[in-house]
């Protein structure tokens, strides 16, 4: 099945990740899975979501002293679409070879300006029909690392057919990786039953 839907195009690229641009204040969520396409099919999670001034020398400012409804600010200065950006950065979990899901990095990186998708919701429920991937996001040293790997247990328990089934191994696989982190694995389990939401 193709990718849903556009999000963004690639600004930035290594071997483990990449950054995206998408429209201002329209980020695809927190730990959900992208894809981008090209020569290879890359699969990423979605680590963090900035948005910050085009020109890296100047910071916004506060324009809604006088406003007592935030949407006024950008209707009463539309020049700020102009000014401002949104990127996403992702880690890249994985590739499609032979229209097979591989839990390895790509041999190449995304290029740049290659577009990104929302990853179709039956792609992320067979990509993730394999846990092992979760050692990467743990082993990625990104910040809030257990807040993604909740994220990401819950947005892709949406897309299975048995959620409860896939949460219970996602907690069985999340254990044999972290043997001594009792307290951290209690925290990330804890968070999978208090966020849980649709795609």
């Amino acid at each position: 099945m193709p990718p849903t839907l556009k999000i963004g195009e690639v600004i930035e690229s290594t071997t483990t990740t990449f950054s995206a641009q998408c429209k201002l204040h329209q980020p695809p969520p927190f730990g959900s899975f992208v894809v981008s396409g090209g020569d290879i099919t890359t699969i990423a999670v979605v680590s963090r979501v900035e948005t910050k001034s085009v020109d890296p020398g100047r910071l916004p400012m506060a324009l809604g002293d006088d406003l007592s409804n935030q949407d006024d600010v950008y209707k009463n200065n539309p020049h700020l679409d102009q000014l401002l950006r949104t990127d996403f950065h992702a880690l890249i979990v994985g590739h499609k070879a032979r229209n097979i899901w591989h839990q390895t990095l790509p041999p190449t990186p995304p290029k740049l300006h290659s577009f990104v998708f929302v990853c179709a919701e039956v792609d992320v429920k067979a990509f993730t029909s394999n846990l092992d991937f979760l050692k990467t996001i743990l082993n990625a040293g990104i910040p809030a690392t257990d807040a993604l790997l909740a994220a990401m247990l819950n947005y892709s328990s949406s897309t299975q057919s048995d959620r409860d089934a896939f949460l219970f191994n996602s907690g069985k696989k999340l254990a044999s990786l972290l043997p001594r982190e009792v307290s951290r694995l209690t925290s990330i389990l804890k968070q999978l039953t208090a966020n849980a939401s649709p795609v």
